[in-house]
């Protein structure tokens, strides 16, 4: 990089007439130029340029200086006759000698020129080139002044890099802060935020956030439990007031229509006295991880009341067995069949947890094969369509066979989760319709019920694991919130889809399309 400053006219500041006397005086004020140069705060580039015209300004000839990094030149600052610092800046310098150090070179038969070699440390080097008069006798190396100059060209060159590297430095740690996957912030003693980056941002859910005052922000503050925090209970305020600080406790930040869960800590950041000076806030959204542990808490309760629902009865129902078979009594059929139904219970909910198991390890492949869909659904709705609650199910197929490419087990599956759905939360007199249909690549299937319905915010929920909806006056009806997460697996696994059509009140249709030949 090039930069510099030439003289348009004729000036007392050439080469041709430099003052015969360089004396105490101009040295002092020279030296002090040059010490000054860092109360600018300026880059290297710029503290590199006012060298140049300090020394242009006092010495009244062309002055050239070149910063080196390495091998490579990165900046070039002249001031002064152009034509004459362009001529010193393209003559090959020496070998950089120790700090001080000078020599004199001749440019023509008149003009010369003093190189003044400045040691800034390995690998950065730099230069000053001073033209000359060859004639002139107080432009001398052996002066010590030009040691004197060398050592304060190389403190304002030295302080700017550094700043420079100051910069740089900042402007890293500034991206890596915003850009880091969590929320991070610094508030001072006064209560005022210096710092918000990114992911703090958009958890507060605002474009900039200054000051901890209660008209400052968009959101209530809840604990863990979700009980409500006054403003001066905050954990901010808090450790701000009182000194007290938190580490990945979880708090709710709660919006208008909505909450987010955040793991938080407040952390002192220190002076070198071991003063506090400003505090560190860090935060961590966990409203997934929470919402995921609450499910599973929810699911074990459920599950556990699962597991006991049909083991009370089964236990029974084995006992009066028992002793009618040691009182040499006949056991009925109907005792049998009770405890048959309560051990299938139990298979599908512990067939459940394994097949949740499967699927997240990856050992559920699909076993495909050309299957008739037609028979296929007979098969599957034959224990509704021959069972007591027959009137209820409508089965609908095409007049011709439609062949698939399916894993019949596996879509058995879904089709009896869906239907086993559909007699669980729809009325209890309700008709629930399935039909099939197909065209040349896919193949579809509904059932629907005519239930209570869902609510939006049931329908986003229902496929997630452990989620289990309820509906009114059928709270007993809950299950463990698989069956329906397993459902969407195994048609996503088919390449397929899988869509909830319902309203609050109004009957639910359940959608799922396949292709045929995948």
């Amino acid at each position: 990089m090039t930069s510099g400053r030439s003289d348009s006219e004729p000036s007392p500041c050439d080469a041709n007439s430099a003052a015969e006397a360089l004396d105490g005086k101009v040295q002092v004020r020279l030296l002090s130029g040059l010490a000054g140069i860092h109360r600018h705060e300026a880059s290297l580039d710029e503290a590199g340029q006012l060298l140049a015209d300090i020394l242009h300004q006092h010495l009244c000839t062309p002055v050239v200086a070149r910063w080196k990094l390495g091998q490579h030149q990165r900046y070039t600052w002249f001031c002064g006759d152009e034509q004459i610092c362009r001529q010193m800046a393209g003559v090959d310098p020496p070998a950089p000698t120790e700090s001080g150090d000078s020599t004199v070179h001749c440019l023509d038969d008149e003009l010369g020129q003093m190189i003044l070699d400045l040691n800034l440390g390995d690998p950065a080097a730099a230069q000053v080139i001073i033209a000359t008069r060859t004639s002139s006798r107080t432009l001398d190396p052996a002066d010590p002044f030009w040691n004197d100059l060398a050592i304060a060209a190389e403190g304002a060159l030295q302080s700017a890099r550094r700043l420079d590297q100051h910069r740089e430095e900042r402007v890293r740690l500034t991206a890596v802060v915003e850009q880091m996957p969590m929320g991070m912030g610094i508030f001072d003693l006064d209560g005022k935020i210096v710092q918000l980056n990114l992911r703090g941002r958009a958890m507060v859910e605002r474009f900039s956030w200054t000051e901890l005052s209660p008209e400052s922000h968009s959101f209530e503050l809840f604990d863990a439990q979700g009980s409500p925090l006054p403003h001066e209970r905050w954990p901010l305020v808090r450790a701000l007031h009182q000194g007290e600080l938190v580490e990945e406790e979880e708090f709710i930040l709660q919006f208008e229509d909505r909450r987010r869960h955040v793991s938080l800590s407040v952390l002192p950041i220190l002076d070198d006295d071991e003063q506090v000076m400003s505090y560190l806030v860090m935060a961590r959204d966990i409203t997934h991880s929470s919402q995921a542990a609450r499910r599973k808490d929810e699911f074990l309760s459920v599950a556990s009341h699962e597991l006991r629902s049909p083991l009370t009865p089964l236990a029974g129902l084995l006992r009066m067995s028992r002793k009618k078979a040691e009182a040499s009594q006949l056991v009925e059929p109907q005792l049998l069949i009770r405890a048959e139904t309560q051990v299938e219970r139990l298979q599908r909910l512990i067939e459940g947890l394994l097949d949740v198991t499967r699927l997240e390890s990856g050992q559920f492949p699909l076993e495909r094969r050309p299957v008739n869909m037609n028979r296929l659904m007979l098969r599957i709705l034959d224990p509704w369509l021959n069972g007591p609650d027959k009137e209820r199910i409508e089965l609908t197929l095409p007049d011709q066979p439609v062949m698939a490419l399916v894993d019949p087990d596996r879509l058995d599956q879904v089709v009896t989760n869906i239907i086993d759905n559909a007699a669980t939360h729809g009325r209890e007199d309700g008709r629930i319709a399935v039909r099939l249909s197909a065209d040349d690549d896919h193949l579809e299937i509904t059932v629907r019920d005519e239930g209570d319905g869902m609510s939006q915010e049931v329908i986003d929920r229902v496929f997630e694991r452990y989620f289990a909806a309820t509906t009114e006056n059928k709270s007993d009806k809950r299950g463990a919130g698989l069956g329906l997460y397993i459902t969407r697996q195994l048609v996503e696994d088919h390449g397929g889809t899988i869509a909830i059509d319902s309203a609050p009140g109004q009957p639910t249709m359940v959608s799922i399309e396949l292709p045929r030949h995948r």
